[in-house]
């Protein structure tokens, strides 16, 4: 007989679940455990917590017979999340994990993920989401033509 999935709305309690799951297809969808084994919690705190509390109406979750296996997570206005992760969520984090010392070649992935996105991309970070992801698509479309 086929699992049985149920999709429902996220709540407070589904936070620990949604950054496991995070977490676990970290790694361009494959496992990250082995990535981030110094703060399991890294990319749930960057990719997921914003969502669940800034959109919660938006915030899915997919269960199994043993727990949350998915989620799904949206925004009505991408510019306002962004807005408030920047403003709201971010400083926290910057406070709650400073920089780093040291040689940031030799840092762990796990570090250098945190720094990247909590600390140092909010001094190159010249555009919003939206506008980020056209360009990207943009100069890859544009990379695609010219390799013919």
């Amino acid at each position: 007989m086929p699992e049985e999935f149920k999709t429902r709305k996220a709540t407070p309690t589904d936070r620990e679940a949604a950054y496991w799951v995070c977490l676990k297809t970290g790694d361009h969808g494959d496992d990250g455990e082995a990535l981030f084994t110094e703060d399991s919690d890294a990319l749930g705190r960057i990719y997921v917590g914003p969502y669940l509390k800034y959109e919660p109406d938006l915030a899915l979750v997919l269960e199994d017979g043993k727990g949350v296996c998915g989620y799904c997570l949206g925004a009505m206005d991408s510019r306002k999340l962004y807005d408030r992760y920047e403003q709201e969520w971010r400083p926290g984090l910057a406070r709650d994990f400073p920089e780093p010392g040291g040689d940031p070649p030799r840092w762990s992935r796990c570090i250098t993920c945190i720094t990247t996105r909590i600390i140092t991309a909010r001094n190159r970070m010249t555009c919003t989401p939206p506008s980020c992801i056209s360009t990207l698509c943009q100069g890859r479309r544009a990379g695609a033509l010219a390799a013919g």
